[in-house]
């Protein structure tokens, strides 16, 4: 193992995590998903990142947002801001190429990827990152949440997890 650090991750193999270290990562959004996910990606050991997120932190989101505090609300710090420096905190190594905008005014850096992570809001958006992810050859690993309530019945939250590979089935499919 590279050190005592990812011993708990022995299960990988010396090799696994030299994999892991070696791998860009993309992840587009960091709300109450995409935080997390590039949180624990910089636990595990990840050092390549691009990300995306065109909104600043602000009051409504601070209860998901795992990569934020109240001083960031009061300035309305870009969400890439609080995640690269939440990255380098866990991991002062890491490579964090950060874009304040929509992932589509700015796709190429998403070529580069050996693995996308889509944590957006819509439908929409999600197929027009499965396209891009899929014309670039790049698998994409698809998260989404929401809450549901019918009337005075109680509140259902439900997700997904969806891998969509280049030549498998896309997300429509699944």
């Amino acid at each position: 193992m590279t050190s005592e650090r990812f011993s708990r991750q022995s299960f990988l193999g010396e090799e696994g995590q030299v994999a892991i270290e070696r791998c860009a990562v993309g992840i587009v959004g960091l709300g109450g998903g995409g935080s997390h996910i590039v949180q624990q990606l910089a636990h595990v050991g990840f050092l390549d990142y691009v990300i995306y997120d065109g909104d600043h932190v602000d009051e409504s989101n601070l209860n998901r947002l795992v990569i934020a505090t109240e001083a960031d609300v009061g300035v309305a710090r870009p969400k890439v801001d609080a995640a690269r420096e939440r990255i380098l905190d866990v991991r002062r190594e890491a490579r964090v190429e950060a874009f304040t905008c929509r992932w589509q005014e700015r796709p190429e850096p998403l070529r580069r990827c050996d693995l996308v992570f889509g944590c957006v809001d819509s439908f929409a958006e999600r197929q027009e990152l499965e396209a891009a992810c899929r014309r670039f050859l790049v698998p994409l690993i698809d998260i989404g949440m929401d809450l549901h309530q019918a009337g005075d019945e109680p509140p259902v939250m439900g997700g997904q997890v969806i891998l969509s590979m280049p030549g498998g089935p896309c997300m429509f499919c699944l």
